[in-house]
């Protein structure tokens, strides 16, 4: 019969009872007060999510459960390399106001990190592997290092100590491992409810302070948190849609929609979208922007939604737009009833002194940049009202009739302009005008600024799923702080040998 039926069993008649406990029963008794000391641990350090007196609760839990006088938790600063002592309970010394660290590599606290097993020690001071001196002389007669885990990895040390001659059991031993994973995972959780609250509190004090009405917004689109500018400008109760999904938020459809077709986009940056939006208390132009969030520290993912008023800028873009329109078209009458005039004045002083000749021809020249300054306003609202995609459009055609075009004008300065293209270049989708257009700018401003007897180079070539276009010259060059401007409308570069007439709009064309 087992010892468990045996304690079932009747005594027969004759039979002498002992008192006497089973081995089993001894390991149910000590499994139980394993289980209970582990669940004591737990139910203290869980007890609080700030990080200092998770800290300080775990100390106390262990010096209930264990028979030592003394503990402490030390944890890895991977950013030092180092192990540092965080918290201590019952030591002669306050080694944390001391700052004791470990080293990377020195040290017993190390041979536990990298071990990952316990270590049990007995008189330190005899302890060859102890790194700190001062250490040795605090008086612990036995000690046991238990390595702390959380999300798989070691994270510190629990350490038991004792200043009197002690010999840890295989139980306090297996207690001492099981509450330094207790102690490890809750610490990890307290550290990072403390850095999404140091974040949030960064994030809400900078959010405050924006005009624009900015939304936080989780991994699966639930509204996370919003500033005032949000608020005032949607008139949301914060409490009310806090958590809640973006479609019942109380947000304009049009506004939600947005957001949908920014999550939809796969290119990185996300592009800006312009909605209109018109509620009983908002009438506006509203530009939504969606950046990702991702906080290594914590492990939080999700979206930062940045909706700005754009009203009044847009109002002014398409007034600004309505008088280039008029001005150009304007213009253009005049502007041709002068070119009529200067070619009927140009036959009349044929045969005039060449000072009159070269006044006429000034008076030309003049005419010719104000019509295509004319001709690039008109064109540069064409493309932005849109142009028809084409398929199926050889670039290395439209090279070659580039460098064919501008061939007497590199000539005229005895330039060398050459075309590189390489064979079997895929088909691109476009529109053939304006690249053969954009394609002829870059070429022609090459030729502009370089020097005479220089030397200017277009090339196409494919990369991947890409055909690319480059003019390499040996010209001025462009300086590193115009770089970023010269895609604007209007910019041009001042300096030395830049003396060319130009209206500043051929490179935004480009664009």
């Amino acid at each position: 019969m087992s010892d468990d039926f045996a304690i079932l069993a009747q005594p027969r008649a004759g039979m002498t009872v002992t008192n006497q406990t089973s081995p089993s029963d001894v390991n149910a008794s000590q499994r139980t007060a394993h289980i209970a000391a582990v669940n004591q641990v737990m139910l203290a350090v869980n007890q609080s999510l700030d990080f200092e007196e998770t800290l300080q609760l775990a100390l106390a839990a262990v010096m209930k459960v264990l028979p030592v006088e003394a503990t402490g938790i030390s944890l890895i600063d991977d950013r030092r390399e180092e192990i540092i002592l965080q918290a201590q309970r019952g030591w002669r010394r306050d080694f944390v106001e001391m700052g004791l660290r470990m080293p990377i590599g020195k040290g017993l606290a190390w041979e536990c990190v990298t071990a990952d097993e316990l270590i049990v020690t007995g008189d330190v001071s005899k302890e060859p592997r102890i790194a700190h001196t001062e250490f040795q002389a605090e008086g612990i007669m036995a000690q046991a290092l238990a390595p702390m885990h959380a999300d798989g990895r070691v994270t510190g040390i629990l350490s038991a100590l004792s200043y009197q001659p002690y010999d840890f059991s295989p139980e306090d031993l297996k207690l001492l491992s099981a509450v330094a994973d207790v102690v490890g995972s809750a610490l990890e959780n307290a550290r990072r409810y403390t850095s999404v609250l140091n974040t949030l509190g960064r994030q809400q004090a900078l959010m405050a302070g924006l005009s624009d009405a900015v939304f936080v917004l989780g991994e699966r689109g639930s509204l996370i948190d919003l500033n005032p500018a949000a608020i005032a400008l949607f008139g949301l109760e914060s409490a009310q849609v806090l958590g809640a999904p973006l479609e019942e938020s109380g947000l304009p459809d049009a506004i939600v929609s947005a957001t949908s077709r920014l999550l939809a986009q796969e290119q990185q940056p996300r592009q800006e979208i312009d909605v209109a939006v018109q509620t009983d208390r908002l009438r506006a132009i509203l530009a939504c922007s969606l950046t990702p969030l991702h906080d290594q520290t914590t492990g939080f993912k999700g979206w930062l939604l940045l909706v700005r008023d754009v009203t009044h800028l847009r109002m002014m873009d398409e007034l600004k737009t309505q008088m280039v329109q008029t001005v150009s078209h304007d213009l253009r009458s005049p502007l041709g009833s002068t070119n009529t005039a200067l070619l009927m004045l140009r036959e009349l002083t044929r045969t005039g002194t060449p000072q009159v000749q070269r006044l006429v021809e000034l008076a030309s020249q003049g005419l010719r940049r104000m019509e295509r300054l004319v001709d690039n306003l008109l064109n540069l609202q064409h493309l932005e009202d849109g142009l028809v995609l084409e398929h199926g459009i050889r670039l290395d055609e439209i090279a070659t009739q580039v460098i064919e075009e501008h061939q007497a004008e590199a000539e005229l300065k005895q330039q060398t302009l050459t075309l590189h293209v390489e064979d079997n270049l895929p088909f691109v989708a476009g529109n053939e005008v304006w690249l053969e257009r954009a394609m002829a700018n870059y070429v022609s401003n090459g030729i502009k600024y370089t020097h005479e007897g220089g030397r200017i180079e277009l090339h196409v070539r494919s990369d991947e799923e890409r055909v690319l276009v480059e003019v390499i010259d040996n010209g001025l060059g462009i300086p590193e702080d115009a770089q970023a401007r010269v895609f604007e409308r209007f910019y041009r570069i001042l300096g030395e040998d830049r003396t060319k007439q130009g209206s500043g709009l051929g490179l935004s064309i480009v664009k």
